[in-house]
């Protein structure tokens, strides 16, 4: 991440994080752009708010819409298609977080491997297609717990299908 400390950094993420990856983020000068989603509507009105009043010289952009459902919506892909130095988020885990929304992923999706494949690696896919070719870095935090006990290499078989693998942290 070394190259990227003396630039301009536009940051995506497919979720967030109850609005402290903005915060974080948004915290570090070079950032200087930070777009996201997520299916929870307070939460996209709250990190959008949050924000416009704690970064009114950065550009915010937040969607209130399932991640892997910006892959069909044409303007943001002609806006968002190569475009991001980072994409850093926490995925939600499949049944091991419930929050209230009728579009969480698991209201959609009623089984693991439909999860992994309509959730998740169309989520991979949309990032794939975001970041920018051969200089775009997706960071993704994801653990085992729960009775869901190859989640992390599950996701990661998926993710490895369109990214190269450089650093796994414990």
């Amino acid at each position: 991440l070394k190259k990227y400390y003396s630039t301009k950094v536009k940051i995506f993420s497919p979720t967030l994080g109850w609005s402290s990856y903005l915060y974080g983020l948004l915290s570090n000068n070079n950032i200087v752009e930070y777009v996201g989603t997520d299916v929870i509507e307070n939460v996209c009105t709250n990190t959008n708010i949050l924000g416009q009043s704690l970064f009114p010289n950065k550009y915010i952009d937040i969607y209130c819409k399932p991640s892997e459902d910006l892959l069909k919506d044409i303007n943001f892909m002609n806006k968002y298609s190569n475009y991001f130095d980072i994409i850093f988020f926490s995925p939600p885990y499949y049944k091991q977080e419930i929050y209230s929304s009728k579009n969480q992923s698991i209201s959609r999706y009623n089984n693991y491997d439909s999860w992994l494949v309509n959730y998740w690696e169309q989520t991979i896919i949309l990032c794939y297609k975001l970041l920018k070719k051969d200089t775009g870095i997706l960071c993704y935090i994801i653990s085992n717990y729960g009775k869901f006990q190859n989640l992390v290499l599950d996701m990661n078989s998926i993710t490895e299908k369109y990214f190269k693998l450089i650093k796994q942290l414990p």
